[in-house]
């Protein structure tokens, strides 16, 4: 070999050893991101969904909130509308008590999401009042035998305590989810799980 093809060698050698330590710095870079981005992600993921489960919750609580709002005594309609509602209430309660507490991964998230679940149960609670007649046969019967006016007088006797707790209940739901929405937010990138949620 003569002395003129020697850098060229010498400079093949210094390409290789570039090539290495890039090499090395994509593999630690592959390293970090499955190691720590991508359970992040995966966490993030977990935690819009639990967050899609809870505003489900709050919709469905809205909604009872407004026929209770509505002036005038309760139809029939109504309550059968409020009694569906609490069915789609007990489902997401379900499905929030199965959240694990590591898939949540923040602390502050974890009792935001334990008193929203116990507001939902709560609401519900105080709307089985509307349901007891119709799961007795005999009393669904009572019912529909009472004229117009006899109904409305037996559904309106119940409305100021259930406007009262319905409106209660849907206060502390819409305040929980916030600070279930604030604890998820903290615990993510910026922006990534939710927008500012206004408490009436």
């Amino acid at each position: 070999m003569t002395s003129h093809n020697l850098p060229l060698f010498s400079h093949l050698a210094s390409w290789s050893a570039w090539a290495r330590a890039f090499a090395a710095i994509a593999a630690i870079a592959a390293v970090l991101w499955v190691v720590w981005l991508q359970p992040r992600a995966a966490r993030r993921a977990r935690q819009k969904g639990i967050l899609a489960i809870a505003r489900a919750g709050l919709a469905r609580a809205k909604q009872i909130g407004e026929v209770f709002a509505q002036p005038g005594p309760l139809e029939i309609s109504a309550v059968i509308y409020v009694i569906h509602q609490q069915t789609a209430i007990d489902g997401i309660v379900q499905a929030l008590t199965n959240v694990r507490a590591h898939e949540i991964g923040s602390r502050d998230a974890l009792p935001a999401l334990s008193r929203l679940q116990d507001q939902l149960r709560s609401l519900v609670t105080s709307i089985e009042i509307l349901e007891t007649p119709i799961k007795d046969p005999r009393a669904v019967k009572r019912l529909l035998a009472l004229d117009d006016a006899e109904r409305r007088r037996y559904l309106s006797g119940l409305r100021p305590v259930l406007d009262e707790n319905v409106r209660d209940r849907v206060a502390t739901i819409q305040r929980d989810y916030a600070a279930l929405a604030r604890a998820l937010s903290r615990s993510a990138a910026p922006g990534i799980i939710h927008r500012e949620v206004p408490c009436k």
